[in-house]
């Protein structure tokens, strides 16, 4: 059986630079096709530059744009197979539709986008690189759901809150980039390790059953009904408790342990408070 990337056709415009007209109605690029297809698609040596290529294989789904592209397509797995996608461009490609494909989302390089509705929530992984930034301010629901989160790169939040459902080591769980924005990160799922200098001045929420291993910061409030251990990590925010807190050459603002367990090793804090019974 011929497997494929469902859902992947589309109109394109191709700018021709020699003079500013538009090869209209083109369809996706495709890797390794005809050579008609090959010059339809740009190729340097015919003379065309367009303003962005996406290149299809079994199994692998590669935007590569050069400008902003706002892209309505959905990814799909194929009938036996998941399906990944990989940015790797210098633009940004800015996904509307909800997507479906179950392997991972690799951002080598440039801007992978949601915006309104936009969902890749059933992708294994995230996978951000020092070069890419994933960024989700464009998403009008409040929230985008991704099942982890890897990598060094930047992660814009806007005024939005990203939610991880299953931080999993098997598919990298690990982010040692920085997070920004006015937004807040949801653990909700499985655990996330956080290890850079993040910014975003919104909530960290660790809720019941998930983790957060903290090495890195927060600027925000950290409020965590799970299992959180801050391994010389720092939370400038207030940290309210209600799981299981442990903190290792930590430093924290006010603490506030409501029903839980906080255990403080060799750790700078301001106010610790107990609520009765805790």
């Amino acid at each position: 059986m011929t497997k494929r990337v469902k859902n992947v056709r589309r109109k394109k415009i191709v700018d021709d630079p020699r003079n500013n007209n538009s090869l209209i109605g083109f369809p996706t690029c495709v890797a390794k096709v005809s050579f008609l297809a090959s010059l339809l698609c740009g190729v340097a040596t015919h003379g065309l530059a367009p303003a962005y290529a996406q290149e299809a294989s079994s199994n692998i789904q590669t935007f590569s744009p050069s400008t902003t592209i706002y892209s309505s397509d959905i990814v799909e797995d194929n009938d036996a197979d998941p399906v990944s996608v990989v940015m790797n461009g210098s633009g940004a490609q800015i996904l509307t539709g909800t997507n479906t494909y179950t392997g991972s989302t690799s951002v080598e390089k440039g801007t992978l986008g949601l915006d309104g509705t936009g969902s890749i929530a059933d992708s294994s992984t995230v996978d951000v690189a020092q070069n890419g930034t994933f960024d989700i301010s464009g998403v009008t629901t409040g929230s985008s759901s991704i099942q982890s989160l890897n990598g060094a790169g930047t992660v814009a939040l806007g005024g939005n809150t990203l939610d991880i459902t299953n931080g999993n080591a098997s598919f990298g769980n690990t982010f040692s980039g920085v997070a920004s924005g006015s937004g807040g990160l949801t653990v909700s799922g499985g655990t996330e390790t956080l290890s850079g200098a993040n910014t975003y001045t919104g909530d960290t929420v660790v809720a019941s059953g998930a983790g957060l291993n903290l090495p890195g910061s927060v600027t925000g409030a950290l409020t965590t009904a799970g299992t959180t251990d801050v391994d010389g990590g720092t939370v400038a925010g207030l940290t309210t408790n209600s799981g299981t807190l442990t903190a290792e050459k930590g430093k924290l603002a006010d603490v506030a342990n409501n029903g839980g367990t906080a255990t403080l090793s060799d750790t700078t804090a301001g106010a610790v408070t107990n609520a009765a019974g805790a």
